[in-house]
């Protein structure tokens, strides 16, 4: 925030990638995996981002189908003692699959909701100040990544603008020597 005022990255976005180790939308760098899926981590402590607002159906889901496939299972438990097709610890077993990535993302999602929860109670100059001190300010700089984090913050004509001027620092910050070194002639 130091550098661009007009993002602030400790104010709560559910379509903005989040880092639950820095409690934080911090910047972040894309690696694709080996089946071609794209995979978000954060530049500060590597750590996988999420988009909370992506995960809330897919959590609520995979809980949803953990109870039904669990109460199937354990319902049809002692039915099944005498028969040959035993479908109970076959469902067990799925329910405890996707109760256990279910529970992860439920934990994920339980720290944003917290922490978004305390950042909508901070005013704006607390905000502020927090995203000033915060150790993983945002920085500028010409890349797609770069551009996919701020669009996350700003609409298209603002980031233009951010472009323009950091644009602008750098001609101003750029400039030719009053005096100019002459080389020597080559010796044959």
């Amino acid at each position: 925030m130091r550098e661009m005022p007009e993002i602030n990255h400790c104010i709560p976005n559910r379509n903005a990638f989040w880092c639950a180790k820095c409690y934080v939308h911090s910047q972040f760098y894309c690696e694709t995996e080996s089946d071609g899926t794209a995979r978000y981590s954060c530049r500060e402590c590597d750590f996988a981002m999420f988009l909370p607002g992506q995960i809330v159906p897919w959590k609520n889901g995979l809980l949803l189908g953990t109870l039904l496939l669990g109460l199937f299972g354990l319902f049809r438990l002692p039915h099944e003692m005498m028969t040959y097709w035993q479908w109970s610890p076959a469902c067990l077993a799925f329910a405890g699959f996707f109760g256990l990535i279910g529970g992860m993302m439920w934990f994920h999602m339980r720290n944003y909701s917290q922490w978004a929860a305390s950042q909508r109670l901070k005013s704006n100059s607390e905000l502020e100040k927090e995203a000033n001190e915060f150790a993983a300010s945002p920085y500028y700089e010409m890349s797609d990544e770069f551009d996919k984090w701020a669009a996350q913050f700003l609409s298209e004509t603002e980031l233009l603008q951010l472009h323009e001027r950091f644009d602008c620092r750098k001609r101003k910050t750029v400039s030719k020597p009053s005096d100019e070194l002459e080389l020597p002639p080559l010796e044959d």
